[in-house]
């Protein structure tokens, strides 16, 4: 044991031996015995730092971290790069690969077990540079995405030959006819090719006669019925059949054999292109046209009676002026009016 007299109160302190090579430091209060601190060594070169090992430190040169992303032509990530909630924001993103297809992975929230990918065409496949350009908005339900053939990209309905029901018409208690026009009824050439008139059920009055029909057009805001008409019918069951090779006000679809009918009628309402060289098409036969299948209870002078009886008919209405008027269609019958009826229009998408 040491004792040593501090200068400033006179007094001895006692100082424990400590162990080899350890010096005396003082905490403002009290000398210990404590490890000399470890020796540092030599500056080294300009720059340097120093960097310890766990048992002795050394003097070297400082790792090179390298964030001169703009001037390094070929920068490598060592890990995955965690953006957080920061962005790329500006300029174009591009993904280049060697020997391989470039592909964008969309990976899933759970721990990163799925992917969607987006890969790019085998180079084989390509014919020059292209972009995509998304839609601005989520579109509606059932819509596809379809493009302009120029990369840009927009909603559409699902098209080519789906159904829309355009509008309905129900007759409870008698009416002289039922019309179908214009855009009040739905119809639009620039997307229907074709349109569709179903009838589940159609009753006639006391007088029974044929269901007829007929286009309409319309000219100077006036609605007109079509003057020249041609069709032909056909009934089975009783071999009945009847045809109009022109200048026919109407086109019949049932004989008036029975008093309710049932059916449908595939009707176009734009003037086909007429062919004037060449194959040409006889006189007459341009226009639109239509078909119809009825079936009907048979009533005929009261023989045959609870017999189904059908009749197909084929027509067209020819009229050269009315033909690029025509705005709808026309259903009534011959002699008395409707009684009660439903009728369904669709329209057949292009």
């Amino acid at each position: 044991m040491t004792r040593a007299r501090d200068v400033a109160d006179k007094n001895l302190a006692v100082i424990s031996a400590g162990n080899n090579g350890q010096i005396l430091t003082s905490d403002g209060t009290n000398w210990s015995a404590q490890n000399a601190p470890t020796e540092v060594p030599a500056h080294g070169a300009n720059g340097n730092v120093l960097t310890s090992d766990g048992s002795q430190w050394t003097s070297a040169a400082p790792a090179t971290v390298d964030t001169d992303l703009v001037n390094d032509t070929s920068p490598q990530l060592g890990g995955d790069l965690d953006m957080q909630s920061h962005s790329i924001s500006n300029g174009v993103l591009g993904v280049k690969n060697t020997g391989t297809q470039s592909e964008l992975r969309l990976y899933c929230e759970v721990g990163n077990a799925h992917y969607v990918g987006l890969k790019a065409p085998a180079h084989s496949a390509f014919s020059g540079n292209h972009s995509i350009t998304m839609p601005p908005n989520t579109g509606n339900n059932g819509e596809f995405l379809k493009t302009d053939g120029n990369g840009v990209t927009s909603w559409a309905a699902a098209g080519g030959g789906s159904w829309d029901l355009l509008s309905t018409s129900t007759v409870t208690n008698g009416a002289a006819q039922v019309d179908f026009n214009g855009s009040a009824a739905g119809f639009d050439n620039n997307v229907y090719g074709q349109y569709c008139i179903i009838f589940p059920y159609w009753q006639q009055g006391a007088s029974i006669g044929s269901a007829q029909c007929a286009w309409l057009y319309t000219s100077g805001g006036s609605v007109a019925k079509a003057t020249r008409h041609k069709f032909a019918m056909a009934q089975f069951w009783n071999s009945y059949a009847q045809a109009h090779d022109s200048n026919a006000s109407f086109m019949k679809i049932g004989s008036g054999d029975g008093t309710t009918l049932s059916g449908r009628i595939f009707f176009t309402l734009e003037d086909p292109p007429y062919i004037s060289t060449g194959n040409s098409a006889p006189s007459g036969t341009d226009g639109p046209r239509m078909t119809a299948e009825v079936a009907f209870d048979n009533n005929y002078n009261g023989l045959y009676n609870n017999r189904t009886m059908i009749t197909v008919t084929a027509g067209n209405m020819y009229d050269a002026t009315q033909a690029p008027l025509v705005t709808g269609f026309r259903l009534w019958g011959e002699y008395d009016q409707i009684k009660r009826a439903k009728f369904y229009l669709y329209g057949i998408k292009k």
